[in-house]
């Protein structure tokens, strides 16, 4: 029976066998049959002269299978639009078996852009995107260029361009070896969209605030040279990134990322880094999904995602795995195993588990207080530790009550029930009031802020993060240090960071293993000081105060080294901020394993946080009083006065100082000015003593340039009252010169600029503002300056935008009324570019008045205040002149690269200087009729002035520090008669006497020529008729008749012979024969 049954079981396995053979055939068969149903598809590019269509060509995977299919099947697909739009998410699918096409959906952990590319750094993907063998190189256009500022020009030089990050992680700027200069940093992507796209990024950048203002670390986005951002913020956290996005529509774009920055010692590592970038619409579809390298996605997605912490992405089949209970692992692990990234999480100290404090104290015994707390069971779950199970959540602990913070003080509940409760807001606390609440008296202000004393938490709520990261080199620079990508491999699995420890403080290195960096962050917000509306000045300047032990640690404001403590011990540091944003960063290396550092206590002062207490009581700063108790601002004294020694009240400047605005300290005038009679502003001597390099004593006047007006005042020239106003006519009106017309260039567009001058003494503008624009409404500037300028409108607004760039309210009240309400002939925007005088100098030709204090330069965004300067050149051939404003064109000392500092140049002969004695050359006129005049002939760089002017010096005992004026040492314009006689005028005149000379000289010598050839002369003669004498009667000659006859005969038509006997004839027949025998003679003698 037992042999049947084996026998049936036997028969029943092999039919299951076959069964299973059977089926599985048939499912072969079937999908066999769907293969050759379904052939697979290649697109075609785009052919135009097929109305820019493309084909999808059909083809089977394995042809060998379906050999007796049709070849119908594969006849390919034509006419499928090029401009066929898919969106993000989908592709262009084929259906062969129905010959249609259409947008579908990416499958699970695939992506699609719509048409277009993407560079993810998370995925390492920047050095394959642009290496040139890529899509993206292929198709589109990339330049990197770099330059250093030098002698305002932009050069390639010493510098590196932008490139990827090793291993693809980001795409960062910033090296340059050049130092002490600007740098900048180009890379500019010439991309075609073929319809409406986007371009997304991400990134971060390093910025600081230079001691002189201006920001280093300038990032802008172009499109077509156009800025779509410009993003000039302080302080950014490198560990954030930030995200942009903007629209772009069809056509050939260029694209431009430009970093600028100072290269210096403390600024070298600044770097702008892009994590991603993501550009669509450069094709109308995309024809396939991209496959996820190192993340997931879900049906549809237009990108990959990271697998969450407590997850890892298994790469064989691409889904995120939860990890095991009781183990964790980072964000965007990627294992085949659980066991490779999911750790077992170690059991939590006791520190580390969240707690819950009463907030309430209770009394043991006289001076002991304590509280209680509980472990905090609905706290988030620990990524580095778990809670173990044995932790009681019920029971209460105790633990010693601390002192209160700095502004609260301990309040008496009920009982033994004490509670730390804000001292009222006129009393402050802190420890030297032993935490009890006091009084703050007048001449005093309470100061506000944030105290972290207790760290009951990590205090988040005042805007504080940490972190931790392992495998850090300990020759990491900062910026590596704080820019290290936080992948999965880099945080530390054994910690999170500072932590929080009741009554010792922040605690970093208990936790960690040797090699980690701790940072700790945050970023703050300096309230703004000036509160205009309430006319009061509110001090809370920001400070930032550390206390910390045992171990060294680094701090960092605004990306700045400030301190590096490489001793180990309890210590202090304080930090100073000016108002704005500001970020400081501590980080701490843990170098053993017994290392640790403890931050005791933290206190800023001056944040924007509305968490704050009434930390300490101020006296007042100079400038400032209050005459009232329990108050949290100082009141500013008027201009003139300065707050007396209790700061209760306000007392007038002493003599010689003044006050340039509300709440400023009385300062001393500039040499060579005085104060006003109001103590407001200084107003220029009428004489201006210097010393030059050299030493010598420079004295110029000044009177002839103010243009506050009175009946003494007169238009005769070297004279004490002389005025160059009074002779201006309209061209110096309610006590300015002006306007001083300029045509300025900016941009390929022409603007027109007025100035107006009151070089003296400040004026009032407000007459001239109501003539220039027929308006009398309240436009908010500084109406009482020495410079003030007209700017055209249309150039304001290209550097500060109305609606968005106003900086103060001042700013934004002018713009608005220029915008919308003022509706005038000029539509000029009004800006003061001096209110009061920085300092006189000499220069080699003349001397210059400076002056600072202006309205906002909207040529720095409203950072910084204008400035002005007046160049006085001594020119003896301009009379009165006319100051004109100077540009780098028409004079290289004027500097370029600063907008905001204006430079006018006056070029007179009354800029010229006081000659001295030895400078001036004394001209005799001629001697006409027994009298000559004298007159002087100055320097080149001096004038003659009339006696008066020094006489005004001396009888108004102005004083001139180091230079003395001694009436003597001028010279001074005269005039006067002299008696002369011819004989003396004419041998004092060298020149005629040297004439008469050379005249005498000249002629003796034409005498000696003429006597010497006179006598050559006569002694020639002689020695002629000599040998005229012998060659008639001499012997050995011819005879006289004989020769007689020869030469009578052909003389004359032979007059020589006849009878005539005449002597005319015989005379001239002998004349001729002379001159015959003369030839002779001198034949044959030769």
């Amino acid at each position: 029976m037992a042999t049947h049954i084996n026998k049936l079981t036997g028969h029943l396995n092999q039919s299951k066998k076959l069964s299973r053979t059977l089926i599985l055939f048939l499912f072969g068969l079937s999908a066999l049959a769907q293969d050759c149903l379904n052939p697979d598809y290649s697109l075609s590019d785009c052919y135009e002269t097929k109305g820019n269509t493309r084909a999808a060509y059909l083809f089977f995977e394995e042809p060998q299978k379906c050999v007796n299919e049709s070849f119908e099947k594969l006849k390919p697909i034509e006419d499928i639009p090029c401009q066929y739009e898919c969106n993000s998410g989908e592709y262009l699918f084929v259906d062969t078996q129905t010959r249609d096409y259409s947008c579908k959906k990416c499958p699970k952990n695939t992506y699609s852009n719509g048409g277009g590319y993407s560079i993810d750094g998370y995925f390492g993907e920047w050095e394959t995107a642009l290496n040139p063998d890529s899509e993206m190189s292929r198709k589109t256009s990339l330049s990197r260029n770099c330059y250093q500022y030098y002698w305002f020009s932009w050069f390639q030089k010493d510098c590196e361009p932008c490139s990827t990050t090793p291993g693809g992680a980001s795409f960062t700027c910033g090296e340059a070896s050049v130092m002490e200069t600007s740098v900048a940093f180009e890379t500019i992507l010439k991309v075609y969209f073929v319809k409406k796209g986007k371009i997304e990024f991400q990134y971060t950048k390093d910025s600081t605030k230079e001691s002189d203002g201006w920001i280093s670390g300038l990032f802008q986005f172009f499109i077509d040279d156009i800025a779509v951002l410009e993003d000039q913020s302080l302080n950014d956290d490198p560990s954030e990134w930030k995200s942009f996005s903007y629209e772009v529509y069809p056509g050939m774009k260029e694209l431009t990322f430009m970093y600028q920055k100072y290269n210096s010692d403390q600024n070298k590592d600044m770097r702008l880094e892009l994590k991603s970038l993501r550009i669509t619409g450069t094709e109308y579809s995309d024809l396939e999904c991209r496959q996820c390298s190192f993340g997931y996605s879900l049906e549809g997605s237009d990108r990959c995602s990271l697998c969450p912490s407590d997850y890892y992405l298994n790469p064989l089949n691409s889904e995120c795995m939860q990890c095991p209970d009781g183990t964790h692992s980072q964000e965007g692990s990627i294992a085949k195993q659980a066991q490779d990234v999911c750790k077992v999480k170690r059991d939590c100290s006791e520190d580390e588990i969240p707690k819950t404090y009463t907030q309430q104290c209770y009394q043991q015994a006289i001076g002991s207080f304590i509280k209680y707390y509980r472990y905090n069971e609905d706290s988030a779950p620990m990524e580095t530790c778990s809670v173990k199970q044995d932790v009681d959540f019920i029971k209460k602990f105790e633990v010693p009550c601390l002192n209160c913070i700095n502004g609260q003080f301990l309040d008496h509940m009920q009982d033994d029930e004490y509670m730390c409760r804000e001292c009222p807001e006129n009393s402050f606390s802190n420890k030297e009031s032993k935490y009890q609440c006091k009084q703050c008296n007048a001449g005093k202000y309470i100061q506000s802020g944030i105290s972290i004393t207790r760290f009951e938490q990590f205090p988040s709520e005042h805007g504080f993060s940490t972190f931790c990261l392992s495998g850090i080199s300990m020759s990491f620079t900062y910026y590596q240090l704080l820019t290290i990508d936080k992948a999965a491999d880099n945080y530390c699995s054994e910690s999170d960071g500072f932590m929080a420890v009741y009554s010792q403080g922040l605690v970093a290195g208990r936790r960690e293993i040797p090699g980690s960096t701790l940072y700790l962050v945050s970023n703050l917000t300096i309230s703004e000081d000036n509160q205009m509306n309430e006319a009061t000045y509110r001090i809370n300047f920001g400070t930032v105060n550390f206390e910390y032990e045992k171990d060294s640690v680094s701090l960092y404001l605004d990306n700045k080294l400030q301190m590096v403590q490489m001793k180990t011990g309890q210590f202090g540091f304080a930090i100073a901020l000016t108002e704005g944003k500001h970020q400081f960063k501590v980080y701490y290396i843990k170098q053993s394993k017994e290392s640790y550092v403890v931050i005791n206590s933290i206190e800023i002062v001056g944040s924007h946080s509305t968490k704050k207490t009434n930390l300490a009581c101020i006296d007042c700063p100079i400038g400032y009083y209050q005459n009232e108790v329990g108050k949290h601002e100082c009141l500013p004294c008027q201009m003139g006065f300065q707050s007396n020694d209790d700061k209760t009240g306000c007392q007038v400047c002493p003599d010689g100082f003044y006050t340039p605005s509300a709440g400023s300290p009385c300062l001393k005038c500039p040499i060579n000015t005085y104060p006003s009679a109001d103590h407001k502003n200084c107003i220029v001597e009428n004489h201006i003593a210097l010393k030059s390099s050299n030493g010598h004593s420079y004295l110029y006047h000044f009177s002839f340039f103010d243009t506050y007006l009175n009946e003494n005042s007169s238009t005769a020239h070297n004279s004490l009252n002389y005025k160059l106003c009074k002779s201006q006519g309209g061209f110096c009106q309610n006590n300015f010169f002006g306007p001083l017309i300029t045509v300025v260039e900016q941009n390929n567009s022409w603007y027109t600029q007025n100035f107006y001058i009151s070089p003296k003494a400040p004026a009032n503008f407000s007459k001239i503002y109501e003539l220039e624009f027929e308006q009398t409404q309240d436009v908010l500037f500084k109406p009482n300056s020495f410079i003030l300028g007209l700017f055209d409108e249309k150039l304001v607004q290209q550097y500060v935008p109305p609606a968005t760039q106003a900086t103060s309210n001042n700013d934004a009240e002018m713009f608005g009324r220029c915008k919308n309400n003022l509706q005038a002939k000029n539509q000029k925007i009004i800006k003061s570019v001096g209110t009061s005088i920085a300092g006189i100098n000499i220069h080699d030709s003349g001397y210059t008045i400076q002056y600072r204090g202006g309205d906002k330069c909207f040529f720095k965004k409203n950072l910084y205040d204008f400035s002005s300067e007046i160049r006085y050149v001594c020119d003896h051939y301009e009379q009165e002149g006319w100051p004109l404003l100077l540009t780098k064109t028409e004079d290289n000392n004027v500097e370029e690269s600063d907008p905001c500092h204006l430079v006018f140049e006056w070029r007179t002969k009354l800029a010229c200087r006081h000659c001295q004695t030895y400078e001036v050359t004394e001209v005799d006129g001629a001697c006409i009729w027994y009298q000559r005049e004298i007159s002087q002939n100055p320097a080149k760089t001096c004038s003659i002035y009339s006696h008066q002017f020094v006489d005004d010096i001396l009888n108004s005992n102005q004083t001139f520090n180091d230079v003395k004026i001694d009436r003597s040492q001028f010279a001074y314009r005269r005039s006067y008669v002299d008696s002369c006689s011819p004989i003396e005028d004419f041998m004092r005149n060298k020149t005629v006497m040297m004439i008469i000379v050379v005249l005498f000289v000249g002629l003796s010598l034409i005498f000696v020529c003429c006597s010497f050839v006179f006598c050559r002369y006569r002694r020639m003669k002689y020695q002629y008729y000599e040998r005229v004498n012998l060659l008639r009667g001499g012997p050995g000659n011819r005879n006289t008749e004989d020769r007689s006859r020869e030469y009578g005969e052909s003389n004359f038509g032979g007059n020589a012979a006849s009878n005539n006997g005449n002597n005319a004839g015989a005379n001239a027949g002998n004349a001729a024969g002379k001159r015959q025998i003369i030839y002779k003679i001198n034949d044959e003698d030769e």
